[in-house]
């Protein structure tokens, strides 16, 4: 009654006394107390998704920029901050920070600078044992292989709209700022399916014990083990990641001193097949590329096809794909002129996720070397790995490669590689279509072991020819792109990564030959100096044992060579194969500071691939020394120099007072090198 008086206007009723009328009041008060508290949980709850999507971005959101802060360093702080509106603090400006007057600065701009100014104090002690890294070479050790203009030409033409920043580790943080929501979602997809590849591994069991055969971890090609639970997981993993990081894997399975012999082997399985995706999805890509509204073939209908009656396109095609790569599938077809043509079509949502997966592994490489105080430069070689897979996106950029690779290897009569059909390619920049020759082949594991082991000696000496002569290297040599010609010659397939050598790299990889032949192992360290496999001065871990972020001070080369030729002379096969060169320089990088120049992610790749050939053949790979054939090669390269260090070089090598008017020949020099070069070596393609 008292409530509903006073919900009226009119004053409680004199007879109530004054103890209830206060507890009627308090109840009043908290009635509409709860009421309002009850109208605003409504509102809040009819905003609650709204509100928990920005709670939860801007979480993320600060947590990436933290990450690529700490990812970039300095530069990337200052990025943030002029995109933010606010200048990054430095050594200079951080005790203004806030602004100053007349009276000084504040007190608390003061403390502000004071703390960022220890912070620099103790990023600088941080970097005291970090030396500095550059991997370019001398001018006058460097020349560029000609074709490398039209690389660079490729990428002032074809740069898309969305990705002006990508594939440039400088560029890292304007790209993620400009789409910051996408790269979140790359980066969380990443982070758990990595999680996942991770866990099920672990869970998953290992091979039994009875399978283990005690047998050495081989780099071959084919599997020498069943395929287990635990690889399938991490393959599908991997495809799942994305076409770059499938990549990423297929290099790894030639890397066993990297990554383990055991997921090596389970990584093979990516270089033979890879989860194909729908035919009808690649057979409408090939009719609207071509804009064929009729039948691919006669029976052969693309989903939605407007003119089933109408004239076919090829005389006949094979709706099924023979073959599944990481960036295509393959389908075989016949002309209506009788020439047969292999149709690459490419995978679909292949193109717009590398951008995001360039930023993702870029931000992982940074981390990871701030974190373990490395002095390599991992971005550079994401960089030139990501640039490498999008140039191979662009069909009708491999068309060329696979043109020029033909022109500049036609001396050597045991290689050969099938030629481009243009009329059946889309336009030029977006096409999704490579037609191509279909060339009669066989894979490697197919034939008998007689044939394989000619095609292995023809392979590997093509290589180092690519390597040390014409300076165009195929970066992708996996069991996929090799084949045996129904010629007997040597097939290579594929030709959208592809490594360009520069005139300065190729004569100290020529000198480096002759080092390991010769087991100077002063020399060959000196050469690691010029090609930037070694800082200079030589730097040594102070901290080995002792820490695991390394702590690096100069030491004598003399003392570093004497520790490589100990570990090469040690290890199997040192003397003879370029991946045991690789495990040994693995097993120093412990001890000594050494660099991985961008170069080197793709051109191991090739030789390690190679080798990994010998592997099946255990009479060939007793045998075989890939220095010993490459010498012949190695010196061509040496008295043909391109660049004025290798001129120079030559000169006091072959003369005696070189800058004298009438210099004498060294004849003791000349003899040597004629020596080494009539040395016994391994049989070549011929012999076989």
């Amino acid at each position: 009654q008292a409530q509903l008086r006073q919900r009226k206007g009119r004053p409680l009723a004199p007879r109530m006394s004054p103890c209830i009328g206060a507890m009627v009041a308090n109840r009043h008060r908290q009635q509409v107390a709860s009421g309002a508290r009850s109208r605003m949980w409504r509102r809040a709850m009819g905003g609650q998704r709204w509100a928990a999507k920005v709670c939860v971005w801007a979480v993320l959101g600060a947590a990436l920029l933290g990450a690529a802060r700490v990812a970039l360093g300095a530069s990337g702080a200052r990025a943030v901050g002029e995109f933010v509106g606010r200048p990054a603090p430095t050594l200079q400006s951080s005790a203004f920070v806030g602004g100053c007057t007349e009276r000084g600065p504040h007190p608390a701009a003061s403390l502000r600078g004071a703390r960022q100014a220890a912070a620099d104090r103790q990023r600088m002690k941080r970097r005291a044992g970090k030396p500095e890294v550059n991997y370019a070479m001398d001018e006058e050790g460097s020349r560029a292989s000609p074709g490398s203009e039209r690389a660079a030409q490729w990428w002032a033409d074809n740069a898309q709209a969305g990705e002006e920043a990508a594939f440039d580790q400088t560029r890292l943080v304007e790209f993620v700022l400009g789409r910051p929501f996408e790269v979140i979602q790359r980066v969380l997809e990443t982070v758990c399916v990595a999680a996942g590849m991770w866990w099920a591994w672990k869970a998953a069991s290992p091979p039994s014990s009875d399978q283990d055969t005690g047998t050495t971890y081989s780099a071959s090609l084919d599997r020498s083990t069943a395929s287990s639970e635990r690889g399938e997981v991490l393959r599908a993993g991997l495809q799942n990641m994305g076409v770059f990081f499938v990549k990423l894997g297929q290099t790894a399975a030639q890397r066993p001193d990297i990554v383990g012999d055991e997921i090596a082997e389970e990584l093979k399985g990516m270089q033979e097949r890879n989860t194909p995706f729908s035919d009808e999805v690649a057979l409408r890509i090939v009719a609207e590329d071509l804009q064929w509204r009729g039948p691919l073939a006669p029976g052969v209908l693309w989903d939605g096809c407007p003119e089933p009656e109408g004239s076919p396109l090829l005389a006949e095609l094979d709706a099924k794909h023979v073959a599944s790569a990481s960036l295509g599938q393959v389908y075989r077809g016949r002309m209506h002129d009788g020439r047969e043509v292999a149709l690459k079509v490419q995978r679909p949502g292949v193109q717009p996720a590398l951008s995001l997966d360039w930023a993702v592994a870029l931000l992982g490489a940074r981390t990871y070397t701030t974190v373990m105080g490395s002095a390599n430069d991992y971005g550079a070689i994401v960089d030139t790995v990501a640039r490498g897979v999008r140039m191979e996106l662009d069909y009708h950029n491999e068309a060329a490669n696979a043109e020029e690779f033909a022109t500049r290897h036609a001396f050597l009569p045991f290689v050969s590689s099938p030629g481009i059909v243009p009329e059946l390619m889309g336009p030029r920049g977006r096409s999704r279509i490579l037609a191509m020759n279909w060339y009669p082949s066989r894979a490697p594991r197919d034939v008998p072991v007689g044939e394989r082991r000619a095609m292995v000696e023809k392979a590997v000496e093509a290589c180092i020819v690519q390597l040390l002569v014409t300076g165009y290297v195929h970066a992708d040599p996996h069991e996929g792109n090799l084949r045996v010609g129904d010629d007997g010659r040597v097939v290579f397939l594929d030709f959208g990564l592809m490594d360009r050598m520069d005139f300065g790299l190729m004569e100290k990889c020529s000198e480096g030959v002759r080092h390991v032949l010769n087991k100077d192992w002063l020399q060959l360290s000196r050469v690691f100096q010029d090609v930037r496999f070694t800082p200079t001065p030589m730097m040594r871990n102070t901290a080995y044992g002792k820490s695991r972020k390394p702590n690096y001070e100069p030491c004598t080369l003399e003392e570093f060579a004497e520790e490589v030729g100990i570990q090469l002379e040690a290890e199997a096969g040192g003397q003879s194969r370029f991946g045991a060169m690789a495990t040994a320089l693995k097993t120093l990088s412990s001890r000594y500071l050494m660099l991985t120049p961008p170069f080197v992610a793709l051109l191991s790749r090739t030789f390690l691939t190679l080798e990994g050939l010998l592997g099946d053949d255990p009479v060939l790979a007793k045998e075989y020394n890939v220095y010993r054939v490459a010498l012949p090669f190695a010196l061509r390269r040496l008295f043909s120099p391109r660049t004025k260090r290798g001129k120079t070089f030559l000169r006091e090598t072959l003369l005696r007072n070189p800058a004298s008017k009438r210099p004498l020949p060294n004849w003791t020099a000349l003899s040597g090198l004629l020596a080494s070069s009539s040395a016994p070596s391994a049989p070549g393609p011929g012999s076989a």
